[in-house]
């Protein structure tokens, strides 16, 4: 019982990433589209070994002079520098959801996962049921 549960929850995982990347990409999409675009400045760059700590941070003001900040991915071709000039576009109805126009959103990462995870849980699930079929057929044919 345990394991058909592990079984049906790998085989879920993966696309319940996926679904939650592209509703965050859509999102972001949609704010590309709609959103009130300014000027920012890269204030902090994290330049860590793996990707996902590759991260910078952008300052930016609303329409009422607010400050406000966001943290973006950054890939090897794209680097930011302290002090860079970028475009944020944000929501005027909450100055706090922003992204940096040019570099990839959350969304795409969470999809890539997603992916990687269904690819993975996938392949070992249907071993593990494979094994579990066969285990229930050879103790059927078992003399008692």
């Amino acid at each position: 019982m345990r394991g058909t549960v592990l079984i049906a929850v790998m085989f879920i995982v993966g696309p319940v990433l996926i679904g939650i990347g592209a509703s965050v990409t859509a999102a972001q999409d949609e704010l590309a589209r709609t959103g009130t675009h300014v000027e920012g400045t890269v204030t902090t760059v994290r330049d860590g070994v793996k990707a996902s700590r590759q991260r910078f941070e952008v300052e930016y003001l609303d329409a009422d002079a607010s400050a406000h900040s966001v943290w973006v991915s950054w890939s090897t071709a794209e680097k930011p520098v302290e002090g860079d000039t970028v475009t944020v576009v944000y929501s005027s109805s909450d100055p706090d959801f922003a992204m940096v126009e040019g570099y990839e959103g959350d969304g795409i990462s969470v999809s890539g996962v997603g992916v990687v995870l269904t690819l993975v849980f996938g392949v070992v699930g249907v071993v593990m049921l494979v094994s579990s079929f066969r285990g229930k057929a050879a103790r059927k044919r078992a003399p008692a």
